[in-house]
């Protein structure tokens, strides 16, 4: 299997049928959120000004943030 190829460009769609939105969200309290998605940069994963900014759940009991990535699929499957 093929690894997919991913854009953290915020901007990456272009309307291509072979390209898909893949999220990620962390929910939780604020130092959680921030921690966690600053925990994922020193790992390679997503610089901290690509996430969305902290937003609060429908409940409001706590803060959530996504992070999207664009991935291009071949056929059926992924690369």
């Amino acid at each position: 299997m093929t690894q997919p190829e991913f854009s953290q460009s915020p901007h990456a769609q272009d309307g291509s049928p072979n390209r898909e939105p893949v999220r990620v969200v962390v929910t939780g309290s604020r130092a959680g959120v921030t921690s966690t998605i600053h925990l994922l940069y020193s790992r390679g994963f997503g610089h901290p000004d690509l996430w969305s900014p902290l937003l609060r759940t429908p409940a409001g009991d706590q803060l959530y943030s996504v992070f999207t990535r664009w991935i291009t699929r071949s056929g059926s499957q992924i690369e």
